[in-house]
């Protein structure tokens, strides 16, 4: 059994995840420039 404030933890940990990853969400800009700097050099901006 799981004390009342560890249940109270973990129920703030799931609502945290599933607002991080329950809903879709726009690609982030700096995933899309590390792949884009796998084929080309990577602009002196993002350093």
């Amino acid at each position: 059994m799981l004390s009342d404030a560890e249940e109270a933890a973990h129920a703030r940990t799931a609502d945290r995840m599933n607002h991080m990853w329950g809903h879709p969400f726009p690609r982030p800009v700096r995933h899309r420039a590390l792949l884009r700097g796998r084929e080309e050099p990577a602009p002196k901006t993002l350093l």
